[in-house]
């Protein structure tokens, strides 16, 4: 089953999701009071789950800076452009969300994904935190650090 935890201290607000499959948690509401940035990492989510690169992006400023791995990707453009190049061999197959924890404009989030390549069937797995900050509801800044597991 599904369980979902929150506590409340000033300034920051935690929320933890554990156990829930794929299913199960694109049908929870976490909070009648959920904030903007736990409805924006539910849309990317949701958005990376199905391919919709147009969903994906918007939800991202024009001049954003996003730091994956080596690549540094700059402008709404270059994400765009990386999220079509992953998705031509790439499909994601499960997204799980940990936790997230918001200060203002700015969050961090552990999540795990597991993906599949298109060409070869070879399934891969990655634990994932996520650094963001928002700028005007935007995301102007988003860092991942992935830890893949073999």
């Amino acid at each position: 089953k599904i369980g979902v935890s929150s506590a409340q201290a000033e300034p920051l607000h935690f929320l933890s999701v554990n156990s829930a499959t794929l299913d199960e948690f694109t049908q929870i509401k976490f909070m009648s009071n959920s904030s903007p940035i736990q409805d924006l990492v539910q849309r990317q989510r949701q958005a990376w789950l199905t391919g919709d690169i147009n969903k994906i992006i918007a939800d991202f400023a024009e001049d954003c800076l996003f730091i994956v791995s080596s690549s540094r990707l700059q402008g709404k453009q270059q994400v765009q452009q990386a999220a079509e190049d992953f998705f031509t061999s790439n499909s994601v197959v499960e997204i799980e969300i940990h936790r997230i924890i918001e200060n203002e404009n700015q969050a961090a989030i552990e999540w795990s994904w597991s993906e599949v390549n298109r060409q070869t069937g070879e399934h891969s797995y990655a634990e994932d935190a996520i650094i963001l900050a928002l700028e005007q509801g935007k995301i102007k800044y988003w860092r991942e650090y992935i830890d893949k597991i073999d």
